[in-house]
């Protein structure tokens, strides 16, 4: 482990962001990742130090050390910019090739680079902007890949700002020159989705409010390596041994380099900060093991077949990973399901019954198991009468009673991949892991590992782990760093055939 010598870690993430990301307007979309932070009708913030708030239409206001809100009704004129996304590809000579016959059609196609560290070239050929989807769909060829909408000024759009009791119109984006600390309140980016808690998002950069068509969006400018931090923070918590740390660094940083990669560039957000993406709970004071843990990963990010990977991860798996395609619909040649042993790749089917009750009673020497806590092993207990009423709501299917629930179909981890419930009046079909959780109770089942018994006239639900179960158990690579295992064997264990690169 390195030592900190001359440098304190502050000073070498500093000297990173100095190094690779030169300035905010350089690089929107390459190594800085600007981040949806919230959207909600009513944005409260507190600031500690000072700011200065500038509106669409000039209006400048200087602050410090207030509280105070942002307000929008939603009854804003629209104002959008279109942009007709027409291929983006790592070969320049498809894309210039491409481009030039589109111009010989009589198109105005333009061509943008985008270059990420050592990573090949992505070319983006598009068109626009335009005012409307009508002048879109008449001035862009037929072959559209996908069209990405860009909020404009919105110079007409009124926003209430409310101080000191007081109340003030400003006008379209926002932008607030941050020089202290916002904090941004009643944010629900936790990784505890189920829970309905919210919390605070701090943030030491500058940040923009974005009015959309029913709401506000708020979004803040920051370095990769920083950005990572928070993530590291926010996932797996700084009480996790180093190792599993730095797994869980080169996994983020894989994800945001993969969505940059990939991305036309012209959203007005690279990510949002919860926990469908990856969460981000803003720039407090990390710890010198944390920031360690960056540092000595930075710039490392898993590929496969040269290009980044969707380093998916959940929270515990129970004892065995699940294949990508059981969860969602796609084959992922590095997302397979794995027996979360820190003993390489293996199949264990469990695909019936007998085999998932034996699997979740028993208490397997896997790598999540130390640190399992609730989650593994937890159950629901249910009436039919509240069980149907949580089915009708949840499924929009009133069925009555629930007389039985059968798993149909299960994957490799023994997760449910398809379920019937039959009630008095009727009978549903609940296909996917998220629905199948959400079916089953008013917030969601932790996850779809799971097998129902009935006693004394209820249901009882009985399961383990927590989230979807594919890619890295982040509770499993704590286990495996507390058993000797450093990051990248628990990257190699997750993630199957992959290469870690270090990219700049």
């Amino acid at each position: 482990m390195p030592t900190e010598n001359k440098k304190s870690l502050d000073s070498l993430l500093l000297d990173l962001s100095k190094k690779y990301y030169k300035s905010e307007k350089k690089a929107r979309g390459a190594l800085f990742v600007r981040v949806d932070l919230q959207e909600r009708k009513k944005i409260n913030i507190v600031l500690k130090g000072a700011a200065l708030i500038k509106d669409a239409r000039g209006n400048v206001i200087k602050l410090s050390n207030k509280s105070f809100s942002f307000i929008y009704d939603g009854n804003g004129k629209e104002d959008m910019l279109y942009y007709a996304i027409l291929l983006i590809s790592s070969d320049r000579h498809e894309a210039m090739g491409l481009a030039n016959t589109y111009e010989r059609e009589g198109y105005n196609i333009k061509v943008k680079e985008r270059k990420i560290g050592n990573l090949p070239v992505q070319y983006i050929l598009y068109t626009g902007p335009f005012k409307c989807m009508k002048d879109l769909r008449e001035k862009s060829p037929s072959l559209v890949i996908k069209v990405v909408k860009q909020i404009g000024n919105a110079m007409d759009t009124p926003l209430l700002f409310v101080i000191d009791g007081k109340k003030y119109t400003l006008y379209g984006r926002i932008k607030i020159k941050n020089s202290g600390i916002i904090t941004l309140k009643g944010v629900n980016n936790s990784n505890d989705l189920y829970s309905g808690a919210t919390s605070s998002t701090i943030i030491k950069r500058d940040v923009e409010i974005i009015p959309l068509q029913s709401k506000l969006r708020i979004v803040s400018c920051m370095p990769i390596e920083e950005y990572v931090l928070g993530v590291v923070k926010s996932e797996i918590g700084e009480d996790a041994p180093h190792e599993a740390k730095k797994a869980q660094a080169v996994a983020a940083r894989t994800n945001i380099i993969r969505r940059l990669w990939n991305s036309s560039g012209f959203s007005d957000y690279d990510i949002k900060s919860d926990v469908f993406s990856q969460v981000y709970n803003g720039s407090e004071d990390y710890s010198k093991e944390t920031k360690r843990a960056v540092v000595e990963t930075s710039g490392k990010i898993l590929t496969y077949d040269g290009k980044p990977i969707e380093a998916l991860f959940h929270a515990m798996c129970g004892g065995h990973t699940e294949n990508s395609e059981n969860v969602w619909s796609s084959y992922v040649p590095y997302l397979r399901g794995v027996l979360d042993e820190g003993k390489g790749h293996r199949s264990f089917p469990l695909s019936n019954e007998k085999m998932v009750r034996r699997w979740i009673d028993a208490s397997p020497d896997v790598n999540c198991k130390k640190y399992g806590g609730r989650y593994w092993r937890w159950q629901f207990k249910y009436t039919p009468s509240q069980l149907g009423h949580i089915v009708s709501v949840k499924t929009g299917k009133y069925i009555g009673k629930v007389i039985d629930i059968k798993v149909l179909e299960r994957g490799i981890s023994g997760r449910a991949k398809k379920i019937e419930i039959l009630g008095t009046l009727g009978y549903v079909v609940v296909n996917k892991d998220l629905d199948i959780r959400r079916a089953l109770s008013w917030t969601s089942l932790p996850s779809s590992l799971f097998y129902v018994k009935k006693h004394a006239g209820n249901f009882i639900i009985i399961g383990r782990g927590f989230g979807h179960g594919v890619g890295m158990c982040q509770i499993g690579a704590m286990g495996m760093a507390d058993k000797g295992y450093d990051y990248k064997a628990i990257l190699k264990h997750y993630y199957k055939d992959v290469k870690l690169e270090k990219i700049y």
